[in-house]
């Protein structure tokens, strides 16, 4: 674990088209070096709370649509990582720090 990181509150925000349906995991680091991993699949928007000294997040759409799929890493009302795609079945990935 890198020197300085602390644990805080995050909101992964998971939005873009409305009803995009979306496959994929998180995994958040605790200060302890403990790992969690937690696969989730649904429809946008949607929303998850953790709390860790690090966050990773990575979305596949299960549509061939062109539609937006996004999501955000957000402490407090920061955001303080992202990432998109419109592309049929596109990846999405954020992480932070």
């Amino acid at each position: 674990m890198p020197e300085g990181l602390t644990e805080s509150q995050y909101r992964i925000r998971i939005s873009g088209t409305t009803g995009i349906e979306f496959q994929g995991a998180y995994v958040v680091v605790q200060q302890n070096g403990q790992v969690a991993n937690q696969v989730i699949t649904g429809q946008t928007p949607a929303d998850y709370t953790v709390i860790g000294a690090m966050v990773s997040v990575s979305l596949q759409k299960l549509t061939i649509r062109d539609d937006l799929l996004k999501v955000e890493i957000l402490k407090g009302n920061e955001v303080v990582a992202a990432g998109e795609t419109t592309a049929p079945h596109g990846l999405v990935t954020a992480a932070f720090p």
